[in-house]
């Protein structure tokens, strides 16, 4: 749809980065307009992930993906090629190829950074984000980015403190492990990383205690009902008149058809067709209004689970801990149920079934606009990354990116390193 479009204005933060003194590489690829979890869903071809790639069969038909939507962004990252770079982040985005891919990648609170020039943005939940090889690097694009922006009427109009990373508190923590993310068909390498990670914080002296957030089964449903209502009411100004795809017709109505039917790919057109359904007058109290409500049990659970006193228990420990005499800072999940698949595994399935398989863990944050950031921890017994999620209560962004560096200081894992090539 956007094939041959070119921005007419840069995004806020595009601006904000050209003024601090940054290089503007150029554009990454990812799935068409970010609908999709493993960046296959794109005009210009796949991405792949550089981890155990071929160099010397560029041809291969299979390869391991790097995630989705943001995918581009991430292997730009891990092979090297930027310093940095921008994603989106709606239900994952970022977090997910970054996670598989070896980085950092962080989803600041929602409206904390601007979401003005953000082409892709077609849902609520979008927010823009950051990918790069380090939490320093991740702290210091953030407090370029972050801010108020008066051409965005989501952007919040507090003060935003300074992000300080400081590893020295960690033994102040009180880590929460939520129970519901212990989902079916978890990998037993993320479950070991995972009980390894929470070691790692408690052997710091941070207070480890499990939590739960009740709501967490309905987010999947809930998201895809309010995203795909919000991609079909955002989605209609792409009609082939002002900008985009446009194929003659021979009249109007046959012209709307025509051009959105070339533009669109399976998976956005089906998230229009979902969303429509969604929203027609006797499906809108059945369907958005409903997930409406669950949106909003959903950001109560991770209100109340950051101001909770209740005794708690050590997830996956048999001691009890006593009373907590303060909130849970941050909470510590998993970020992918499982390592990378191979392409060939992943295209067995529906994007829309392995988007909701790979967001499971990612998503809830997203409806509940609390900040959260993916850590690579470790390798896979066959080499590929294992990455943990650290989320934190809204503008505590500070509290989690210096949990991130503590992170990532104590794991040392590997970053990406070329093959010699033949």
């Amino acid at each position: 749809m956007l094939k041959d479009y070119i921005p007419t204005y840069n995004a806020t933060v595009v601006d904000k980065l050209l003024k601090a003194g940054a290089v503007l590489m150029g554009k990454t690829n990812m799935d068409e307009f970010a609908m999709g979890s493993g960046s296959v869903n794109s005009l210009f071809g796949p991405v792949r992930s550089p981890w155990l790639y071929d160099f010397n069969n560029t041809n291969s038909s299979d390869w391991f993906i790097c995630g989705g939507s943001s995918g581009g962004s991430a292997v730009a990252v891990a092979t090297g090629a930027s310093y940095f770079a921008l994603g989106s982040d709606t239900g994952g985005s970022i977090r997910m190829p970054a996670a598989m891919c070896g980085v950092v990648g962080f989803k600041p609170t929602y409206s904390s950074v601007s979401r003005h020039g953000l082409i892709s943005l077609v849902n609520s939940l979008d927010v823009p984000g950051v990918l790069a090889k380090t939490v320093d690097d991740v702290a210091l694009i953030y407090s370029i980015i972050a801010g108020n922006d008066c051409m965005d009427s989501t952007s919040t109009r507090n003060e935003l403190e300074k992000v300080k990373l400081d590893c020295e508190n960690i033994k102040d923590l009180v880590v929460g492990i939520p129970k519901e993310y212990h989902v079916p068909g978890m990998s037993p390498e993320i479950i070991e990383a995972w009980n390894r990670t929470a070691d790692i914080f408690e052997n710091a002296g941070a207070r480890v205690v499990q939590v739960s957030l009740p709501h967490t089964e309905y987010s999947m449903p809930c998201y895809q009902v309010l995203g795909a209502a919000e991609v079909a009411s955002n989605m209609a100004r792409f009609d082939g008149l002002e900008f985009g795809h446009r194929v003659e017709g021979d009249y109007t109505e046959k012209m709307y058809a025509r051009s959105r039917s070339e533009g669109f790919n399976e998976t956005v057109a089906g998230r229009i067709l979902a969303g429509n359904y969604f929203l027609l007058k006797s499906n809108y109290e059945k369907y958005y209004e409903k997930a409406m409500k669950v949106r909003r049990l959903i950001t109560d659970d991770f209100i109340n689970v950051f101001s909770t006193k209740e005794n708690l228990r050590v997830g996956g420990r048999s001691q009890t801990m006593k009373m907590s005499p303060s909130s849970v800072d941050i909470l510590l999940t998993p970020a992918m149920v499982s390592p990378s698949p191979l392409y060939s595994e992943f295209n067995q399935r529906s994007n829309r079934h392995r988007t909701v398989e790979h967001d499971v863990c990612l998503q809830p944050v997203n409806l509940a606009g609390v900040p959260a950031v993916s850590v690579p921890v470790n390798l896979s017994q066959n080499g590929l990354p294992i990455s943990m999620q650290l989320i934190s209560a809204h503008f505590n962004d500070s509290t989690l990116l210096s949990a991130a560096k503590f992170l990532e200081q104590s794991a040392s894992f590997p970053c990406f390193k070329f093959p010699d090539i033949v």
